[in-house]
């Protein structure tokens, strides 16, 4: 079992999204943003490769007037008051070599989400989210890895905040992590290659009751990524060109990982308007 608590305060919020660019309210001297969220998640393991997780929940988020103002869908209907109780359900199938950074094996998980369980609630929403990845090796230092997520959402009309694809984590398509692209649904599928040009351990001389390990494996590796994605967004699309189209990007890049849980990529990245640059990603799965 495990409970989640958090209470957070912001000067700014992103009210809507033009051209694909989030648009801010900052206040210096206010807070414009209070959220309050409290989660309890029990977990069953009735092996070692599968696990059912039950979730309820409760939030309570207020908004400035002026961010109702600048957006009255922010909340639906001019409201600057969510509040909803939450239940959720996911099955988790796990069979990858390493957590943080699989090389071989798969992994599956399938998720549903109800956000406004009881009558007085005044958000409901529904959503289903399906992940799914194959990590496979072809030669002595070659890997490949091809993952695919699904979202499904509904109502059509969703409040602003909460209808989010891509740009947000880690559901991007290369080329694109300049843009956010807002949708009720997404699929979003990459394909990455992997060459490992270097590998060796890295002496751990600060061993204690945390940190036991010897040594500290580091790899570096050639990549080659391919992304595709397409967010439909049946609400919030107007003005913004990458809803309801089919994103592609991708390009070579360089991957260093070290202790089994923290990468940084550097990838040079193409997408289908012709744009392209240099990107740096990090992830850590402590």
């Amino acid at each position: 079992m495990q409970i989640k608590s958090s209470y957070t305060r912001s000067k700014f919020a992103a009210t809507e999204t033009i051209d694909n660019h989030e648009q801010y309210y900052f206040n210096p001297d206010a807070f414009v943003r209070r959220t309050f969220l409290s989660q309890i998640d029990f977990t069953v393991k009735p092996g070692y490769e599968d696990k059912h997780i039950f979730s309820a929940g409760f939030l309570h988020s207020e908004a400035d007037d002026t961010v109702a103002h600048f957006n009255p869908d922010f909340y639906l209907n001019g409201k600057v008051l969510q509040e909803y109780f939450a239940l959720g359900y996911t099955f988790v199938h796990d069979r990858r070599d390493i957590v943080g950074f699989p090389l071989h094996g798969s992994y599956f998980d399938i998720g549903v989400s109800a956000f406004g369980i009881l009558p007085t609630d005044n958000t409901h929403l529904y959503s289903l989210q399906i992940n799914h990845a194959k990590y496979f090796q072809t030669g002595k230092n070659l890997y490949f890895a091809i993952r695919n997520k699904l979202k499904f959402s509904s109502p059509v009309k969703q409040p602003y905040y909460t209808q989010k694809g891509f740009g947000y984590k880690l559901d991007y398509v290369s080329g694109y992590e300049y843009y956010v692209v807002d949708g009720q649904s997404f699929w979003l599928g990459k394909l990455v290659s992997r060459y490992r040009i270097l590998k060796f351990n890295l002496p751990n001389n600060f061993q204690n009751n945390v940190v036991k390990a010897s040594k500290f494996p580091f790899n570096v590796f050639l990549i080659g990524q391919l992304d595709a994605g397409y967010v439909k967004d049946d609400y919030y699309n107007k003005g913004n060109p990458l809803s309801n189209s089919l994103l592609v990007g991708g390009g070579p890049g360089i991957e260093v990982v070290m202790f089994y849980d923290v990468s940084f990529q550097l990838q040079y990245s193409f997408n289908l308007r012709g744009e392209n640059g240099l990107f740096l990603h990090f992830s850590s799965f402590f």
